[in-house]
């Protein structure tokens, strides 16, 4: 096994940048997310790797072997595709799996061994004899998954691939897929647009937007570290809230601190702000916070230490979600937010109800006004 470098990895089709000088790296046993939306390069960048489309500019380096210019069948790596690409219609699913095996040249009992293995781990034995044209999407996905399974590649690549599944069958094919990393302890490369698998499933998840990666980072660092607004904002549901402001300085008890003044929320900033808002230089700033930041007025007892930035909301919408509804919330200037409240009681939440919030100034986030990148990832 070995790390996976990609350095300044650029593909065009025509006019369009599709990736555009990507530069990542995936360690030994780790499993690696490329998230972000339809169109953002996911898949060619899949394709690159795999060796199925050939860039035009940078190198693709396996254990610090440039492999760039070989094809895909020299590269040890095996890809499953979200519909299904490389099964054959007219075999079975016995002969789909063990023609993963044939530039392996084994013996037809070795073959079996390994397709029963595989079969038996995905649960499939009993659909050997049947058709690939007979069997659901859950049930083709794990033909695919056999197929990788038996060929013990040096790394696994996923396209997508549970994106035609419904809910509860995306959850079975995410384990198997987690077992599957766990058994065979090979890099994983697993591209999807959904929050929900990227969190699940990575160790490190890439965002990526116009063919370019964001941020780089684990689940955690991506939600509370964001280095610019479209990972603030791709990264959780609700997106965060975010609110156009301008930076006064003040003096509070003779330290010199910032506020923010946007849309009725002007929150006095932690000093953490202060040397990198006179690094700024600007008065114009992004201000962020995300809905769960939003505090209600029944909350403030159980956090009296907490300084919250307080102002009055009108309820526009609420949309129950188990336990923590999602709350459209209007300000007094006609500004939307989103808040999200644990246990609300009903008749605090009923629909025109006008009621108190706060946000916790150490919850926010400040953003340049024209790049749009984290003040915080900028001057740290």
């Amino acid at each position: 096994m070995g790390t996976l470098q990609v350095r300044g990895l650029t593909k065009r089709f025509g006019s369009t940048v599709a990736v555009d000088h990507v530069d990542l790296q995936v360690q030994d046993d780790e499993f690696f997310v490329l998230l972000g939306p339809t169109d953002s390069g996911k898949s060619t960048l899949l394709r690159l790797i795999c060796g199925l489309e050939k860039p035009d500019e940078g190198q693709i380096i396996i254990e610090g072997r440039d492999v760039t210019s070989l094809s895909a069948n020299q590269r040890k790596m095996s890809m499953v595709f979200q519909n299904h690409q490389g099964l054959y219609p007219h075999m079975t699913v016995y002969d789909n799996i063990a023609f993963a095996l044939k530039a392996f040249q084994m013996t037809q009992e070795g073959v079996k061994m390994h397709v029963l293995a595989a079969a038996h781990t995905l649960e499939i034995t009993h659909l050997l004899k049947r058709k690939i044209t007979h069997l659901s999407h859950g049930e083709l996905q794990r033909v695919a998954l056999a197929r990788i399974l038996v060929k013990k590649p040096e790394f696994y690549l996923f396209d997508e691939p549970l994106v035609h599944l419904d809910i509860l069958r995306r959850m079975q094919a995410r384990r198997e897929i987690l077992m599957i990393h766990r058994l065979m302890h090979k890099p994983c490369i697993y591209a999807t647009q959904d929050q929900t698998e990227a969190s699940i499933l990575a160790q490190r998840v890439a965002v990526m937007a116009q063919g370019q990666i964001q941020q780089v980072g684990t689940w955690n660092e991506l939600l509370h570290m964001p280095e610019n607004i479209f990972v603030a904002q791709f990264v959780h549901t609700p997106p965060m809230n975010l609110l156009r402001g301008y930076l006064q300085s003040i003096y509070h008890q003779g330290e010199l601190l910032y506020r923010v003044l946007a849309r009725c929320i002007d929150p006095v900033l932690p000093n953490k702000w202060t040397k990198r808002l006179m690094e700024y230089g600007c008065s114009d700033v992004i201000f962020g916070f995300r809905p769960d930041a939003v505090v209600p007025e029944w909350a403030f007892a159980d956090s009296d230490e907490v300084s919250y930035c307080k102002t009055q909301v009108e309820i526009l919408e609420v949309e129950p979600l188990t336990a923590m509804p999602v709350v459209k919330l209007k300000l007094e200037t006609e500004c939307e937010i989103t808040g999200k409240f644990y246990h609300p009681p009903e008749d605090k939440t009923q629909v025109g109800e006008v009621i108190t919030i706060g946000i916790d100034p150490q919850c926010i986030h400040l953003f340049h006004a024209q790049t749009h990148r984290s003040l915080l990832s900028i001057y740290e």
